[in-house]
């Protein structure tokens, strides 16, 4: 995976695909995973992508959140991997 630094409308002016687009830190989102043992076999997914990283759910939430804390986070690949697995994934952003 390669960062993207720098997205702005000056320089060449072409965007990247939102599935190419890397976050450094953390994401959140919003998931319908309701069993214990659901997110636990998607934690164990996430963590082979992000290997070093922190991925947690909290079920107890409304939004039944998953918090995935890495050096790279790609969102649309982590909607992907869960929608892959049967489970709506929408980012939570601020």
């Amino acid at each position: 995976m390669k960062a993207i630094e720098n997205i702005s409308a000056s320089g060449s002016g072409h965007l990247p695909e939102p599935s190419q687009i890397i976050i450094p830190g953390f994401g959140l989102f919003k998931t319908d995973v309701q069993k214990p043992w659901q997110g636990k076999k998607l934690v164990e997914i996430l963590l082979s992508w992000f290997p070093g990283g922190e991925v947690s759910f909290d079920l107890d939430d409304c939004d039944r959140v998953l918090r995935v804390k890495h050096n790279e986070v790609r969102p649309a690949g982590i909607i992907d991997l869960l929608k892959l697995h049967g489970f709506n994934c929408e980012e939570l952003k601020d």
